[in-house]
């Protein structure tokens, strides 16, 4: 059997209160593994629409939503077309 992997990383941005800053209770974009936001926002809702808008721009994206009292992830959104793995 032949596998094929494709070299498409997927792009995966958070929803998250900002927690950094404890006057600045607004809602942050951010990409996985780094600190710094792309967006900020004031609703979660509006976060989470930027989020989506930049997730659709990619091949593969995905968009997680975290709870704003304790971080934890409450919903998953995936974009795009996973590729193919195997050939047959």
């Amino acid at each position: 059997m032949l596998l094929i992997f494709s070299m498409t990383q997927r792009t995966i941005l958070h929803v998250v209160k900002n927690r950094h800053n404890p006057k600045n209770q607004k809602w942050v974009v951010k990409r996985e593994r780094s600190n710094d936001p792309l967006s900020e926002h004031r609703t979660q809702e509006n976060a989470i629409e930027a989020a989506v808008r930049k997730a659709k721009k990619k091949v593969l994206g995905q968009v997680k939503i975290h709870r704003g009292d304790n971080a934890k992830i409450r919903e998953e959104r995936t974009y795009g077309k996973d590729p193919e793995k195997y050939l047959g």
